[in-house]
């Protein structure tokens, strides 16, 4: 018998998965709203995603403003590393910021929440019957 108030390998593992789904959190790419030169001032954010006119997509990693573009560090296919990339404030056609997703979070919770109880039913109709 285990004593009180200590957790069973079920019970640590939906509390492990559930804390792993809470610090990944549901986030989104959401077009920023504002001017990239309002956006850089106050917090600049760490990552952003740039849509050019031609329709490239790149991620941009620690992204800063220097006189007329954006300059941040992209990762290109077979290389491990990122390279530092500009791209012209006139040559954006989407500028993209990642963002808390409530309605992901609200399901995701959700989901963990039904597999936990789901997972204890049937733990504890596996030890009933026994």
């Amino acid at each position: 018998m285990r004593p009180t108030g200590q957790l069973g390998p079920v019970h640590l593992a939906l509390a492990v998965a559930a804390l792993c789904g809470h610090l990944a959190g549901c986030t989104s790419w959401r077009p920023a709203g504002v001017a990239p030169r309002q956006l850089f001032s106050d917090d600049p954010p760490g990552r952003v995603r740039v849509t050019k006119p031609d329709g490239t997509i790149l991620v941009l990693t620690h992204p800063h403003l220097l006189a007329d573009s954006l300059y941040g560090s992209a990762r290109v296919r077979g290389s491990s590393r990122g390279s530092t990339v500009a791209v012209s404030l006139t040559d954006l056609r989407q500028l993209e910021v990642r963002q808390a997703s409530s309605g992901k979070s609200i399901g995701l919770l959700l989901g963990v929440a039904a597999v936990g109880v789901a997972t204890y039913f049937l733990v504890v109709s596996a030890t009933a019957s026994n």
